[in-house]
């Protein structure tokens, strides 16, 4: 076995700047998360990211500056550090040892014998490189996991950004439905009062009105804490967190989905498995490493000098041999085999969930693409229309107010509807999108509170 003295006095100048670039370099261009950067857990916000919460922020701005902000992911960045130090540990072997010894003589002048002896083992100068190629695979599934980590934090915040927008979108449609049913339940009581229309009439409409202020401060809700979650992830506090939201979801554009191609991409860009690939190698050489040491006994080697009370020196090597009697280092070789093949079949199954992934994604995308077309092309105007011709038909006295009042239901069930759609669309098109990237998603979606469809107490 070649001993590299040279690799094992530079090991040291491994930097965490050079280890966090090689991990940043793994991430894929296209997930745009680039801007990533280490910082000091007391630092102030950077000017970049005062700028962008100064305007309208949008899910681009805000996974920008969580990925410099976040204490989270900073924490998981700075992970990276024990795995270099472990490295750097692991490359080295043992320091040597100095021993010495004086006797003095209890009568005479002679001067005290001494023995000096300078010793190390030898056989960690053989082992060291197998260590250090040991702890630079483990390095190396450090840095992947570095990086999924950085990928599931800007998808996290995508997440709940696309979330937050939902429920803007369905206040801000509430908002427009409790003014239009005030209205109604305003204008039903004027009729009531000039004799038109029984007061059972008014207090239905003021029933549905005042159902949809509930289910307006429901939406209110749901936008306060979705603003929360992402002060959470964007790691932000006080003055900080009065940023505005920039508009509405956005209309989806087209999505090519190459689909005989999606499992192969996402077994190939995945951190998962690339990781457990790391940690396979790092297992195989350790076992390597167990193997070599139950086979060649530990050995230790020093240099020796003696002066006797006459002043002469003597100098030799002192060389020593562990007898392996009792712990022969059989156990310790076994049990790594045994991990290798408990971890090369957690990698198999891995390769299946993966797999499994990309066509859950791809399915639950094609139904939220098609459901979002169906409800925006055919369930919501065909609700408004059955409202417009409901309206006409309770002006002409043709129709009862309970009838009517369904059809108002009924159209704000559309409307929210409509709006979950989208939310739906964006939600698995990013976890395609993750998917493809490298990550697996884990985890159910939040559900954003709003008004819900009630049958009417009777019929007409």
């Amino acid at each position: 076995m070649r001993i590299e003295p040279l690799a094992l006095l530079l090991v040291g100048c491994v930097s965490s700047a050079a280890t966090f670039d090689d991990t940043r370099a793994l991430l894929p261009r296209e997930a745009q998360v680039q801007t990533v950067a280490r910082r000091a857990p007391a630092e102030e916000l950077s000017a970049r990211a005062r700028q962008l919460l100064a305007r309208p922020l949008d899910a681009q701005a805000a996974v920008e500056i969580a990925l410099v902000t976040s204490p989270a992911l900073q924490a998981e960045l700075a992970g990276l550090d024990v795995a270099l130090a472990d490295l750097i540990t692991m490359s080295r072997p043992t320091n040597p040892e100095l021993e010495v010894e004086a006797m003095f003589a209890r009568e005479g002048d002679e001067e005290p014998e001494l023995t000096i002896e300078l010793g190390f083992v030898l056989s960690d100068l053989l082992y060291a490189p197998l260590r250090r190629r040991i702890a630079g695979e483990e390095l190396a599934a450090a840095r992947v996991n570095a990086a999924g980590a950085v990928l599931d934090h800007a998808y996290a915040v995508r997440v709940a950004f696309v979330e937050l927008q939902a429920a803007q979108m369905l206040k801000q449609t509430l908002d427009a439905v409790v003014a239009s049913l005030r209205a109604s339940w305003e204008l039903t009581e004027a009729l009531r009062e000039a004799g038109n229309v029984p007061g059972l009439d008014v207090a239905q409409q003021y029933a549905l009105y005042e159902e949809s202020r509930l289910a307006l401060a429901q939406a209110e809700l749901a936008v306060a804490l979705g603003r929360e979650r992402l002060h959470v992830l964007l790691g932000l506090a006080g003055e900080e967190t009065g940023w505005e939201l920039a508009g509405d979801l956005p209309v989806p554009d087209e999505l090519a989905l190459e689909e005989d191609s999606l499992e192969s991409r996402a077994l190939d860009r995945s951190f998962e498995l690339l990781a457990q690939r790391h940690r396979l190698e790092a297992l195989a050489r350790r076992s390597g490493l167990l193997r070599s040491m139950a086979a060649i006994p530990e050995v230790h080697a020093a240099l020796s000098a003696e002066r006797n009370g006459e002043g002469a020196w003597a100098l030799g090597p002192v060389v020593g041999v562990q007898l392996p009697v009792f712990a022969t280092g059989q156990g310790p070789a076994r049990a790594a085999v045994a991990k290798l093949e408990v971890e090369q079949h957690r990698y198999a199954e891995l390769a299946v969930r993966v797999r499994s992934a990309a066509r859950a994604a791809r399915h639950r995308f094609v139904t939220a693409r098609e459901r979002l077309s169906f409800v925006e092309t055919t369930l919501l105007p065909a609700r408004q229309a059955v409202l417009a011709e409901s309206l006409l038909q309770y002006n002409a006295m043709a129709l009862g107010v309970l009838t009517l009042l369904q059809a108002q239901r009924d159209l704000i069930g559309a409307q929210r509807a409509a709006v979950e759609a989208r939310r739906d669309y964006w939600l698995a098109r990013l976890e395609l999108e993750q998917v493809l990237a490298g990550r697996m998603v884990e985890g159910s979606r939040v559900e954003v509170p709003g008004f819900e469809n009630a049958e009417p107490a009777g019929g007409h």
